[in-house]
Formats: structure tokens, sequence, C-alpha cells
């Protein structure tokens, strides 16, 4: 059977030195009407769009040569998975809402399993072309209920304390994430470093104490993704995909804004991974930082 592809231009232009374009086929066809709950079946390859040259040659970025971030558009709900790529034909495919054994997949297997608009980011590395980000969208059938996007509490310090899990010898949450978020005006970008303190409650006393035990995911100490909410609105190009570092019993992360977040509010979802689990820790801010200017250089 001949398989229908989506064609998806390039939005983010900046990413890419040379000419792009992004192919995508859902189950094999054109229509982007899914089940929520059933097999989704996603398909994507890159070609140069003067000569129809379709793109082979990939390198790996933080362990995997695609990261692919699903998101619903009140981003309430998050993904992170990893298609697999065919050499042969250029071809990335991962199957969602099916089980995965691979460890580094395991989000695929419930992926998308409620009703609503769902938007995905596409990011490789070209040997040819750098890196280069694309993005397509799903709708789930069914009545989707919008979820807010609230603020997340800032602390006297100017930090946000929040908790996450729950442990089944104690009423308390398992996890407690401290998150302090600095900017620092740059050469024509700003700066940005988020420290996460992550403790871990001792069912015995009820204290938390530093969290000592993670396990690295994809050769990193921890992952992140950063998205503007102007995702709800469709602006899916406002985005950032990084990693951090583990230091003096924080994670760190740092990058480099070029313009590409807008400021206002927006969220970060942090994973490690811990006792063989892979947890995701969601944070909204408001991020209204300087222009970015070359004052700096």
């Amino acid at each position: 059977m001949r398989i229908a592809f989506i064609t998806l231009l390039l939005s983010l232009s900046c990413f890419a030195s040379v000419n792009f374009k992004a192919h995508v086929a859902i189950n094999g066809v054109k229509d982007t009407t899914v089940d929520p709950g059933a097999p989704i079946a996603i398909e994507i390859f890159f070609s140069n769009p003067q000569t129809q040259k379709v793109y082979k040659e990939f390198h790996q970025a933080d362990g995997k040569l695609m990261h692919l971030v699903l998101v619903k558009n009140d981003l309430s709900t998050f993904k992170k998975v990893y298609p697999y790529f065919d050499p042969a034909s250029g071809i990335f495919r991962i199957t969602l809402n099916t089980p995965h054994s691979d460890t580094d997949n395991l989000q695929a297997s419930k992926a998308l399993h409620s009703p609503g608009r769902y938007f995905f980011i596409a990011q490789v590395h070209s040997t040819e072309g750098g890196l280069f980000s694309s993005h397509f969208s799903l709708n789930a059938s069914g009545d989707s209920t919008k979820t807010p996007i609230d603020l997340d509490p800032i602390d006297a310090d100017m930090t946000i304390t929040k908790y996450f899990g729950k442990e089944e010898k104690s009423s308390l949450p398992y996890y407690k994430a401290k998150l302090s978020h600095k900017t620092t005006s740059v050469c024509k970008a700003i700066a940005n470093e988020f420290t996460l303190e992550i403790s871990v409650l001792d069912e015995d006393t009820n204290k938390y104490l530093p969290i000592k035990d993670t396990i690295q995911i994809l050769g990193k100490d921890a992952q992140a993704v950063w998205l503007s909410s102007t995702l709800a609105s469709g602006h899916t190009s406002h985005h950032a995909i990084f990693s951090g570092s583990a230091a003096n019993e924080r994670l760190v992360f740092k990058y480099h804004d070029q313009g590409t977040l807008l400021p206002g509010v927006q969220k970060v979802w942090f994973q490690i991974k811990h006792e063989g689990r892979l947890i995701t820790m969601p944070f909204v801010f408001e991020y209204n930082p300087e222009p970015v200017t070359g004052d700096n250089c």
C-alpha cells in the first residue's frame, strides 16, 4: 500500500542551514483525526524541496536521532518519545498506544488517551542541515475539557516548591521539588539557568532527604522540555529541548534563548529516572526577559 504523507513546511527556518521539508503519515493516511487510546502509527521523513532528495544521515542528540514531543493544546498532557530510524528509507517510525519493551519508549505505550487537539514537535540533527524542528497536530475524537494553565505559586525566596507522586506507606507526596530560575543577558541571547532541588520522602521519619540514586536518561542526568503557553493557540515553534547535569545535590539546566520563547506564561517539564521509573515534574511560570540584543558581544 502506498502511504500518503502530509507535507509540513518548516516554521523555524533559523534551525536549519539548508532547505528542509517534513513529511508525516498518520496510520498511513492524510487524515489527522484519530481515536484516543487506539494504536497510532506515525511515520516521518525529511526532504530537500528543491532536489526532492530524502535526508538519510543524522547525528544523535542526547542519545537519540529524533526527539518527538507530544503535548495537548492546553499543556495538560506531555509525553516524550523516540521514533526508530530506517537508514535505507530515511523514515522515522513509532506506534503510540501500544506496548513497548524499549524502556526509553515506555511513554509511547499510553501517549494519547483522551479527546482533544495534540501538537507534536519532532527535532533532529541532520549531518547536512544542522538542527531542525518540525511540527504537526492531531485531533483525538470526542468531547474534550480544556484545563486552565495556572501559574505555580512563588515562594518568598522567589522559588517554586511542588510535590509529586504518592508513597504507599504515607499520605505525603513522595517527591519534593524546589525550582529556581535566573536569566542573564548575553550576546544575542538570554542565558537561562534552572536549578532543581529534589528530595525524597523517608517513610520512617516522614522527612524529605536529598535524592541520591537517580539513573541517567540517554546519558544525561536529567532532561527538560520548555514551551510557551502560546501553544494553546497553535504557535508550536516556541519551544526548547535540553538536558541537565547533577551538581551539589542539585540538577542544573542551562538554555540560551535566542528569542525562541515568547514572553508570558511558560510550562517546563523536567524528567528524571528514579527507582526504575521515569518521573515527570511540570512547572508553570512567568517569563519576561530583557530584549535579545548584541550589546554584550
